[in-house]
């Protein structure tokens, strides 16, 4: 079976809607789909209709910020319920969605500073997702940017300022409220029907790679 089971649309950080992305699954011969948003699952009712019409087999997932401070792990670690049960999270979902929002709500509050423009707000930005996809989904770094740019401030392009000081600056993870531990996360995942998979564990480990070798006795 041919499966791609790591996806994001615009709900998060993705460029797509659900539609489109399932629409471009079936083109390339994906046999089992999963839309793994970052802490939501708000694009699954248009992505299970499109799902169906297309008789594309899918399971739900997830993608939810995580923590681990006993081996320095600060990421994300995704989460399918092919069997439901994903209701069981709902409450973890929106505790990550409160954080998301605080995060921003303080980047916009360095930015106003670095870029004296006293009038930028977390209500103004919500208004043009809206405007822009019909719905808030997770207010991104880039989709920040935008409206900046949309507030007139000057910036170079986003490639080029992602990784400029004063965007890390604006940005800085100190923004963010403590994560569930992964520890805590996989119980509530498995007690709930699901299985935990780390995603990007190869970007992590070669951060450390002493993390991949198999500990003697």
């Amino acid at each position: 079976m041919i499966a791609n089971l790591h996806n994001h649309s615009l709900y998060s950080d993705g460029v797509e809607p659900p539609e489109k992305i399932v629409e471009m699954a079936g083109h390339d011969g994906i046999e089992l789909l999963s839309l793994t948003d970052h802490n939501t699952l708000e694009g699954y009712p248009r992505f299970e209709a499109a799902c169906e019409a297309c008789h594309l087999s899918y399971v739900t997932g997830v993608e939810i910020d995580a923590d681990e401070p006993s081996i320095g792990y600060r990421s994300e670690l995704l989460a399918y319920f092919p069997q439901g049960g994903e209701e069981a999270i709902a409450p973890l979902l929106e505790r990550k969605r409160q954080a998301a929002l605080h995060s921003v709500t303080v980047a916009l509050e360095r930015a106003a500073a670095l870029y004296h423009c006293n009038t930028l707000s977390i209500k103004e930005e919500m208004e043009m997702a809206i405007r822009e996809t019909g719905f808030v989904g997770m207010l991104s770094h880039k989709f920040t940017y935008l409206y900046l740019k949309e507030k007139g401030i000057s910036l170079p392009a986003y490639t080029i300022l992602q990784n400029s000081t004063e965007w890390k600056e604006i940005w800085s993870r100190n923004n963010e409220p403590t994560h569930d531990s992964l520890t805590e996360m996989i119980s509530l995942i498995a007690a709930s029907g699901g299985f935990p998979v780390m995603p990007h564990f190869g970007f992590f480990c070669a951060l450390n790679p002493t993390l991949m070798l198999e500990k003697e006795d």
